[in-house]
């Protein structure tokens, strides 16, 4: 299946493409999970279309664009987004602002080809009940099977088979942050025995109370 690499940069145009190419280099992915805005800096929106233009320019894989503000300190506009999208080579985007207004809008205007992702778990169902085309998920590490089974009850058209499967979740997605992403999912995964729970700097592993947290909603979810 499809190999995409997740980007995020703050350079100058320059930056950006030098960045991405070395990012993509030596995996040999099929495309881009692209994120520019500058962390704690108001983003002057046409130079995220130059960023991006910049990178999708001469570039035969895809190209997404993702919207964090919470790791990026500003919101992205609609306009922006769509902007983006009618350029050739960029098609989705990964809409973590938590604007449902601002994120049906994209999903109204989008050109044809354009895939609107929720980039927040617990935003899944009302996004895609109103034309989101999936999920961007952090919980769906620790729960494949079930993610999978929320977004399909949706696409079926069975909303209440989804909002069930979304009430079964909401502690999973909550969990998910009781400490920075992804702290609280390491540690799940280690108590599932797929990985040891220690992390990177500036990351530190969970405290007791995360893994406690962690545990009792795995053991519930019955994973």
């Amino acid at each position: 299946s499809p190999l995409t690499t997740n980007t995020v940069v703050k350079q100058a145009a320059d930056g950006v493409w030098d960045a991405v190419r070395d990012d993509r280099a030596h995996i040999g992915d099929n495309g881009t999970l692209n994120g520019y805005e500058p962390y704690g800096i108001a983003l002057v929106r046409p130079s995220a279309v130059i960023e991006h233009e910049v990178v999708v320019e001469g570039r035969n894989a895809w190209q997404g664009t993702f919207l964090e503000p919470l790791f990026s300190g500003t919101n992205m506009t609609a306009a922006t987004t769509l902007r983006l999208a009618g350029i050739p080579g960029i098609i989705a985007v990964k809409e973590a602002s938590g604007n449902l207004a601002q994120i049906v809008d994209v999903i109204r205007e989008a050109p044809e080809g354009f895939s609107v992702f929720s980039g927040n778990d617990d935003q899944t169902l009302p996004l895609m009940a109103c034309g989101a085309d999936g999920v961007i998920s952090v919980a769906s590490n620790i729960a494949p099977e079930q993610v999978i089974g929320l977004v399909r009850a949706v696409q079926a058209g069975d909303l209440k088979a989804a909002a069930r499967a979304n009430s079964d979740l909401v502690p999973l997605f909550k969990g998910c942050f009781v400490e920075s992403n992804p702290i609280p999912v390491k540690a799940a995964l280690a108590l599932m025995g797929y990985c040891t729970p220690e992390m990177r700097l500036p990351l530190t592993k969970a405290g007791q109370a995360t893994f406690d947290t962690m545990k009792n909603i795995i053991d519930n979810l019955g994973i």
